[in-house]
This record gives C-alpha cells, structure tokens and sequence, in this order.
C-alpha cells in the first residue's frame, strides 16, 4: 500500500505558465485526506515550495533544491547538505572563465545570486518564484563561508553539455550534475540528489520503500525513480527517462489514480 507519493514540480506538476491543473490539485488534496502524504520534490528553494503548496492548499514534505535541504510537512528542517567552500569557489571560477556566455545561478538555502544581472540573466530569472539577487561580491562571500547548496547554468545546450563533460572530467569526485531542464543544468554537492534526499525524508517518517510512488519528467528525477519500485514518467519526457520508470501517464493525477491502487 503506498503511503507517500513524491511529486517534481516543474515540467510535472507546474506547467510553463507556472499553474497547476485543477484536476491534479483535486487529486492531490483528495489522496491526502484519504490518508496518504504527499511531497514535493524539486530543484527550487523552500520558500518556492511554499508558493506551490499555497497553490494546492495545506502543508507537505518538502525536498528543496534536489536534496540539498529536506523539510517535513510542518515545516520542520529535516537535513541540509551543502558544497565544500574551497571546491564550489574553484568551480564558479571555472565556469566563469570557459563559458562566460552561460548564465551562472549560485544558491544558497534561501536565496538565487548572479554575479552580474545582465539581460541574459533577467531571461533566465523569469522562470524563478522569487526573484534573482545580484552579488558582486560572492566570490569572496563564499570564501568567508557563506553555504552554498546548488549551482544552476543555463544557455545553448551545445556549451552546457561541453561544460557538464568538462565538470564530470575535473570535479567528477566531488559533485552530481546533470540536465534538470532543456537548456539548463544542475550541479549538486556528491551523493545530493532528490533519491538521497527522499532515503532522509521516509527514513525519518518511517516509510518503506515500496510504501512509496513518485512522477517526475527530468534527469534530476532520475535518482527518485531509483527510490523505489513505483515510479511514474511524464509522457513527453525524454526516451531515455521513460525506460527508467514503470509507468508512464500524462498528469499527476493520472499518476495518482493508480499509485492509490498499488
């Protein structure tokens, strides 16, 4: 008998309008009361989360930008996990020498930095719940130990996959990157990702593996589909990807109307 069901957020359950079907909100509320818990798992910070669970209406787990921070549906900060100094900084250095044409996003718990707010970065920053911080100085912030929890790098996907060979070929051992959209990718501290970060979540609420279903579209969903025996993937998702999960549907809440019967 599933007992949590595990959502993404982007491309899943928030459409490129960044609304949510009447259908899967009815779903989710509905499975909710009949005693099943839900959570949301995404590359977005806590405080997105929470303008998505205002969407649905009530409170839920959270898993926050792809692991990095794990909340309980009270709020309750469960884990945090986060870059060495030394390693991000030398990484943010790199990125900024070889692709300065991306678009560099560093983020922290609560907050989206750009060094520079240019155009490009005003672009990207229209895909975010809260708005883009520009921080001139973050080079140096990081060296006097502010906690950095994902690095986001957005633009032509021909240099992103340039740079995901160059940062798999350099920092392989101390990072997790991967595509989490079409034009843009995902850097994470070692062993952070959303499957990492769903094992603290059951593991504290004492949830079995297969007490547990999950629908997501992207790469970064991948490690959650390995979580467990009841994954779902979005139709339109990736070939690739839909050879990772068992089922395929075409919203949440189709996803729903079956994990309820597993």
């Amino acid at each position: 008998m599933i007992k949590l069901f595990v959502s993404d957020i982007d491309g899943t359950l928030l459409d490129s309008n960044k609304n949510i079907k009447k259908s899967d909100i009815e779903a989710i509320v509905a499975m909710n009361e009949s005693g099943i818990e839900f959570c949301l798992a995404s590359g977005r910070m806590y405080s997105e989360i929470i303008n998505i669970m205002n969407q649905i209406g009530g409170n839920y787990h959270a898993v926050c930008q792809n692991g990095a921070s794990i909340y309980d549906k009270n709020g309750k900060l469960i884990a945090a996990r986060v870059f060495n100094n030394t390693i991000i900084k030398s990484i943010i250095t790199s990125v900024l020498l070889l692709f300065p044409e991306l678009v560099t996003i560093t983020c922290t718990s609560s907050d989206n930095y750009v060094i520079e707010y240019n155009n490009e970065a005003i672009r990207v920053g229209e895909r975010f719940l809260t708005p883009l911080k520009e921080n001139r100085e973050l080079l140096e912030d990081i060296e006097k130990g502010s906690n950095i929890t994902k690095l986001s790098i957005y633009g032509n996907v021909i240099a992103l996959q340039k740079l995901l060979n160059y940062l798999n070929e350099r920092f392989g051992d101390n990072i997790t990157a991967f595509f989490s959209d079409p034009d843009g990718i995902d850097i994470m501290p070692r062993n952070v990702d959303k499957g990492s970060g769903i094992a603290i979540l059951i593991n504290s609420i004492g949830i079995f593996p297969d007490e547990l279903a999950c629908v997501g579209d992207s790469f970064n969903d991948l490690a959650m589909f390995n979580c467990t025996p009841n994954s779902f993937v979005m139709n339109k998702s990736h070939p690739e990807l839909k050879q990772s999960a068992k089922f395929t549907v075409m919203s949440v809440a189709e996803a729903i109307k079956t994990a309820i019967t597993l």
